[in-house]
């Protein structure tokens, strides 16, 4: 069996908050190019940009024997409808899925009749072996439907070499669509435990990176065409320190000049200092986040963060002093954290002059040991399944020591004391632009 022409669709997700509608995705960029690469017929259609009916047209048009569709388990009860609606209008195609809810959920996927394929964890080489006509039960990480209409899950593969995979180029997509910023991967997997993270589902622990040439090379290449901003979405970019240096002296020895670096998604405190934020500030980062979670060491220790307060003042202190824009990251509602903790938080926060901060409710993710310990002392009080296709930053679950009405209030509380913080911050920043761009001096 062989596949000749691939749709790779990602659905539309109404819960919004973890997705910015108008950005590149990534993980499509990398499937398309797997497949370029090797000469299959490939398009893909993103529907957080276009409408459903633009679907049908390509169903049309294109004719695909193959439909991949990426699942999150955020609205998933929506992307199964989607794949049905898929198999209705054209049922001659066969379905893959892959993707954070498949890494979490595994053959439970197979709920749905429609599904003929799913891919665990990484998808790249399961899915170019599949449309290549490997013996489907030699093919790693792969589950699917026999001729019998079994379910067969085979054995997982190693890890991928990161460096040998090709950057995308998103020949398919239409990129005046999307804001003009590129997402770089540039490393995978995480050594450490956090309880609430479920990207070491899709990823492990396992910590592989790609080397500073082929990641200089990706960002060369969007400079070449135009492209300055630049978000890398590593968990843990800055965890091999020689690393980044690397690709530092790259891109100043290669002059790339105006480049605009984001580390949005955050930066582990206690694997920085400043000779290593001064190099990535003179290449052009101007943008990096911590993820606190707590200003309570116990709470810390509650989630296996791994890192100290100290680590994180210390981290957040030197990124603030150089002059990078500084945003941390806090939850609400771990376990063991009381509205004191919450406070503690929060004048951690103020300690430092940060450019925003966000206080999220925890979300208990399935496959995550967060998930269990919910789940195994009947915390939750949303259905799982409703929580999952309807997340509104609401409390999923509370706890002994904070009841959901609690959350609710100390995050709207939270909330107000980082815009008010922020607010004198970027108030007291603009005058010192001022005075400066006019020769004066602060008095």
């Amino acid at each position: 069996m062989r596949f000749k022409r691939v749709l790779l669709v990602f659905p539309y997700y109404a819960s919004s908050r973890y997705l910015n509608r108008r950005r590149l995705q990534l993980a499509g960029g990398i499937l398309e190019q797997t497949l370029v690469r090797a000469n299959i017929d490939v398009q893909v259609i993103d529907l957080m940009i276009e409408p459903e009916e633009k679907l049908l047209v390509l169903l049309d048009d294109m004719n695909p024997d193959l439909i991949g569709v990426s699942l999150a388990s955020v609205n998933y009860a929506d992307s199964y409808a989607l794949i049905d609606r898929i198999k209705a209008y054209h049922p001659a195609c066969s379905i893959v899925v892959g993707g954070p809810h498949v890494a979490a959920f595994g053959i439970r996927v197979f709920r749905n009749p429609n599904i003929d394929f799913a891919v665990q964890r990484e998808g790249e080489l399961p899915l170019l072996e599949l449309c290549q006509g490997a013996p489907l039960a030699q093919i790693g990480n792969l589950i699917f439907r026999d001729h019998t209409g079994r379910i067969v899950q085979n054995s997982e593969r190693a890890w991928l070499n990161f460096s040998q995979y090709d950057f995308p180029h998103y020949s398919t997509y239409d990129l005046e669509q999307y804001v003009r910023v590129i997402n770089i991967q540039t490393s995978r997997g995480c050594p450490f435990g956090c309880i609430f993270c479920a990207s070491r589902n899709s990823s492990g622990k396992h910590y592989r990176y790609r080397k500073p040439g082929c990641v200089v090379d990706e960002i060369a290449f969007w400079h070449e065409h135009g492209y300055r901003h630049i978000e890398i979405v590593d968990d843990n970019f800055t965890l091999n320190e020689q690393r980044v240096l690397a690709i530092c002296d790259q891109i100043e020895a290669r002059n790339l000049d105006g480049l605009k670096i984001s580390c949005g998604n955050g930066i582990r405190a206690d694997r920085v200092n400043r000779h290593l934020l001064n190099r990535m500030k003179d290449i052009g980062v101007y943008n990096v986040a911590f993820g606190v979670e707590s200003g309570a060491s116990h709470v810390l220790n509650r989630i296996r963060k791994g890192e100290t307060l100290k680590d994180l003042r210390s981290g957040i202190e030197m990124a603030c002093e150089i002059g990078l824009r500084v945003t941390l990251f806090f939850l609400i509602g771990s376990p063991g954290e009381t509205i004191e903790d919450v406070q503690a938080s929060v004048r951690l926060m103020e300690s430092f002059p940060i450019w925003d901060a966000r206080f999220y409710h925890l979300m208990p993710f399935p496959g995550t040991p967060l998930f269990d310990w919910v789940l195994q002392h009947g915390y939750f009080i949303k259905p799982v399944p409703d929580y999952l296709n309807g997340i509104d930053d609401t409390p999923a679950f509370e706890t002994p020591e904070m009841s959901r009405a609690e959350r609710v209030e100390a995050q709207s509380w939270a909330l107000e004391q980082v815009r008010l913080h922020c607010q004198r911050y970027k108030r007291e920043k603009c005058k010192i632009a001022a005075i400066e761009n006019s020769g004066g001096k602060k008095r």
